[in-house]
């Protein structure tokens, strides 16, 4: 159904979701959009678009990107694996670094240091796609839990 949106409103292209203007726009049929939340007091600046863009994201995959880095490197790398409804993740870098773990929609789950060595054990309550990144997207992987 079509109806008049006063908020963020996807564009044609649909790699972005605008600001509509005063007075809102009519959607057509199927068309994301978001709708403003009440304003809270002391909240500074307004957004004006949202883009979503794959590359150089969490969600770009580039797996022959990540095996010549870790080829380069030869200090180690970080396993990451699935045993149940459990999310494995095992360092053999030389140092500590950064890990997040990610829902398919782009929600983060948790994050935490990882030291060399060391394997961390991270429940995954639901079942679905996760996305595991480690040291700022050098390390990630996206794997299912069933």
């Amino acid at each position: 159904m079509s109806m008049k949106v006063e908020g963020y409103l996807m564009n044609t292209e649909g790699d972005s979701f605008d600001i509509t203007p005063e007075g809102g726009l009519v959607t057509i049929p199927f068309r994301p959009y978001f709708v403003a939340a009440p304003a809270v007091q002391g909240a500074r600046g307004i957004t004006r678009s949202i883009v979503f863009n794959m590359a150089n994201t969490i969600f770009d995959f580039d797996d022959d990107k990540q095996k010549s880095i870790e080829d380069e490197l030869g200090e180690g790398t970080i396993e990451i694996s699935t045993r149940g409804q459990d999310i494995f993740v095992t360092s053999t870098l030389h140092e500590t670094v950064p890990v997040q773990i990610y829902t398919a929609g782009g929600s983060l789950l948790t994050r935490f240091d990882i030291s060399p060595e060391e394997t961390v054990k991270t429940p995954a309550y639901n079942k679905g796609v996760y996305i595991v990144r480690g040291d700022g997207g050098r390390y990630q992987k996206k794997l299912a839990v069933r």
